[in-house]
């Protein structure tokens, strides 16, 4: 595939792969990376009541246009792993890529920061063979390749037109992740999951985000036990009643990602399931229990 057919660069609020993270990332150590808002990285804690939203906000900008411009070269640099990323994330059928360009950032990302082999992945490699000068925000996000790290985060609140203060529900970390579009039409509660990139103050998502309340009822099962995760299966299942069918043997799934969806409709439950199915395979204990409440 043609390394420009992607685009690589970061989707400020757009959709995230939720489900196919590094492996090496979740980890649940410490994060090499830095906390705002109380939060505790390599002993750097930023004071909520002093955060400089202005400041963190005009440094995101600058370096999120640079990262876009970043990612084209790396997207030449991975385009021979396009096609195994695609069939990875479900997005090969019948010989090529089958998706739309909203689903783009998401194979972008998968291809540039996953290691599908042992050793360095694309972004690490290329910033190995083409380091950027030192002290320029090219090389700031350089090192940031290398302390990069996939989690689920909670939406505690929202700071508007700059971004959102988010729990790291893994390690138990708060940070601020600095985020436009996201600020104005995320809700508190959510849960995301995503691949970020960490910057002094701020964290910044390297592709887009995946709420999906399915993925909520796992982690609280996996965290609170079944009362807690049949609470939020309840409000799941009033969403999209159609997801716990594929998640089974009862309906098949299409062997490819459908391009696009409906919320609350099947297309939207096929989604779903394809995404979250190996995290639930993953859990044995919760996919028992979710097999046993929902047949």
């Amino acid at each position: 595939m043609e390394s420009d057919k992607i685009n690589g660069g970061t989707s400020d609020g757009d959709v995230v792969n939720g489900g196919k993270g590094n492996g090496d990332a979740m980890n649940g150590g410490k994060v090499n990376g830095d906390a705002t808002n109380g939060g505790m990285v390599n002993g750097d804690a930023v004071n909520s009541g002093s955060v400089d939203y202005d400041a963190i906000l005009t440094r995101y900008m600058r370096l999120r246009a640079v990262s876009q411009g970043m990612n084209n070269d790396l997207m030449g640099a991975a385009a021979s792993l396009a096609e195994q990323a695609a069939r990875d994330l479900g997005l090969w059928h019948r010989g090529g890529i089958a998706t739309d360009e909203t689903e783009m950032p998401v194979l972008a990302d998968h291809a540039i920061h996953h290691r599908f082999t042992a050793g360095p992945n694309v972004a690490e490699r290329y910033a190995a063979e083409h380091p950027a000068e030192a002290g320029s925000d090219a090389a700031t996000i350089q090192a940031a390749w290398g302390r990069l790290f996939f989690s689920i985060f909670r939406i505690d609140d929202t700071v508007r037109g700059k971004g959102l203060r988010v729990t790291d529900v893994l390690r138990g970390m708060e940070h601020f992740m600095a985020d436009v579009n996201f600020s104005t039409t995320a809700d508190r509660g959510m849960l995301m999951a995503t691949r970020v990139l960490p910057f002094e103050g701020f964290l910044m998502a390297t592709g887009a985000a995946q709420i999906v309340s399915w993925a909520e009822v796992l982690l609280r099962f996996a965290t609170d036990g079944e009362e807690a995760a049949a609470k939020v299966l309840r409000k799941a299942r009033k969403a999209n009643r159609h997801v716990e069918k594929y998640f089974f043997p009862r309906k098949p799934r299409p062997n490819y990602r459908i391009g696009y969806y409906t919320p609350g409709d099947e297309s939207e439950a096929i989604s779903c399931a394809m995404l979250l199915t190996n995290a639930w395979k993953a859990h044995s204990p919760a996919r028992k229990w979710l097999q046993r409440v929902c047949t």
